[in-house]
């Protein structure tokens, strides 16, 4: 996608991909619909560009989690050298509106892969309105099992608004990487991301506590989101839907 592709064309894009191509290569592109149906408003989606609400550097805009998650590549330019390659991830986010960038490169475009088979992904976010709201708390998630099975090959989970930058929860994510997804890896996960996941009591914004239960709460539903598609292609047993 061009960077200067508004918010609009980019959420008809992903509609065009997702009624047309088979499901499980757009697990992605649902992903970043669940996030575009709910940033700002109509008018604003019509004008503002998918490259500056990457390059804006808000932790509390949206995109950027999900697309960290999905593994996104920037592709940008400088008269002196050319064009490179940038993966989007924590390292692009400087600090708060700031970027990696170098002051006389540009963005061209972001290349937003297709899904793997087995690869499951979701967004979420929380705010005061459906619309017209910055989140409190937004995330990325994206979950790869070894083929057939319930392991855990590899784990993306970003949040924003927990810090002055985008946030990668590593340190959580490699700790559950060859685990099955069950009730232990759950119980692990909420234990390893309250002690990842760290505010301080006067952090900017306030909220803290109901910040970091929300960091928790949305990877439960992740967890159980992943786990109802899973049932559809491997057994598992699970107390929470027998």
């Amino acid at each position: 996608m061009g960077a200067v592709c508004t918010l609009s064309s980019l959420k008809e894009e992903m509609e065009r991909a997702v009624r047309e191509m088979e499901a499980e290569r757009t697990r992605g592109y649902q992903a970043l619909l669940q996030t575009l149906r709910c940033l700002a408003g109509k008018q604003i989606r019509n004008m503002a560009t998918i490259g500056g609400n990457i390059l804006s550097a808000n932790p509390k805009y949206d995109l950027n989690s999900v697309l960290a998650a999905l593994d996104c590549t920037l592709q940008v330019m400088s008269k002196e050298n050319g064009t490179r390659a940038i993966t989007l991830n924590e390292e692009l986010f400087t600090g708060f509106g700031k970027t990696a960038l170098r002051p006389d490169e540009v963005l061209l475009s972001i290349d937003i892969p297709y899904s793997k088979p087995w690869e499951f992904v979701s967004a979420f976010r929380q705010a005061q309105r459906r619309e017209f709201a910055f989140s409190i708390v937004n995330a990325g998630m994206k979950v790869l099992f070894r083929e057939g099975t319930n392991i855990v090959e590899s784990l993306n989970i970003y949040y924003g608004g927990v810090g002055p930058t985008l946030v990668k929860v590593g340190r959580t994510c490699q700790k559950l990487v060859g685990r099955s997804w069950g009730e232990e890896l759950l119980a692990d996960a909420c234990r390893l991301l309250e002690e990842e996941v760290e505010l301080s009591d006067s952090a900017h914004g306030g909220k803290v506590e109901y910040r970091k239960t929300l960091t928790t709460s949305f990877f439960f539903k992740f967890y159980m989101q992943v786990l109802q598609e899973l049932r559809e292609r491997v057994h598992i047993q699970d107390k929470h839907n027998p």
